[in-house]
């Protein structure tokens, strides 16, 4: 009795009700598939803008560090060579692009961005909760790879 007092009280009748069942079979549950979580301004975002759409790269100590922002709103930070540094979700409001629910951190990161012909610069607007992903943000211009 001590689960069933454990368990949600919808749980916990249907619990009681299939231990009290006769012999009949029981249905086998469908898997519990949970959703992805997102940040309730991205799901009413626009796409990103196509000037921002695309592959980046920029020189960050003698390094190529490629940043991939896709049109349906997920962006990937990486070395040139391949070693993924970060990835998640983004959503532009006006110049102001938001950086969230990522890996290997989910916190949030709002950027004021600015093009000028072939080359994308980043100013962090206040704090970014992943602290890794300004250090290849904040203050860099990205230019489109050749």
């Amino acid at each position: 009795m001590r689960l069933v007092r454990r368990l949600a009280p919808g749980l916990a009748f249907a619990f009681v009700a299939a231990c009290t069942a006769s012999n009949a079979p029981t249905p086998t549950p469908e898997p519990v598939v949970p959703s992805p979580t997102a940040s309730p301004s991205a799901s009413a975002a626009p796409p990103i803008p196509a000037e921002l759409s695309g592959e980046w790269t920029t020189e960050i100590h003698e390094d190529t560090w490629k940043l991939t922002l896709q049109a349906g709103g997920s962006y990937l930070v990486q070395l040139q060579r391949g070693a993924v540094s970060h990835r998640g979700a983004i959503s532009v409001d006006g110049n102001t692009l938001d950086f969230y629910g990522g890996d290997p951190c989910s916190g949030r990161g709002s950027y004021d961005w600015s093009t000028d012909g072939e080359t994308l610069t980043f100013r962090l607007i206040g704090e970014d909760e992943c602290p890794g992903r300004a250090t290849v943000l904040d203050g860099y211009t990205y230019t489109r790879p050749d």
